[in-house]
């Protein structure tokens, strides 16, 4: 059997103490480091999401390329290489030149 050093009116007295000083915490509150690492995580999500899509989109490009004519294979290549070149920079980029992929491989597949 343990005996707690602290029992009634002075175990009533540390918690008040242990409260002011850290003030009381509920459980089912989210802490901020927890909505931080959620954060972090969903953006890490996007991101790979977008490297994906983006991935398929230039397949797509690819096999397309051969039955293009010139001008449009020559938009094709640009629209790729621009693809390529933001697939290792911010998302916002690299989701605007996927938006122009995109839209050209909708017209050249209509």
């Amino acid at each position: 059997m343990t005996v707690s050093r602290f029992t009634g009116d002075k175990l009533a007295e540390a918690r008040e103490r242990i409260d002011e000083l850290f003030g009381e915490q509920n459980g089912s509150e989210l802490q901020p480091d927890v909505i931080a690492d959620d954060a972090d995580a969903a953006k890490v999500d996007y991101g790979r999401r977008l490297r994906v899509e983006a991935g398929a989109l230039i397949e797509k490009a690819e096999r397309l390329l051969a039955n293009a004519g010139s001008e449009d294979a020559e938009d094709l290549v640009n629209a790729v290489e621009a693809v390529k070149d933001c697939m290792a920079g911010a998302d916002v980029d690299l989701k605007t030149a996927m938006d122009t992929l995109a839209d050209l491989l909708y017209y050249l597949d209509a």
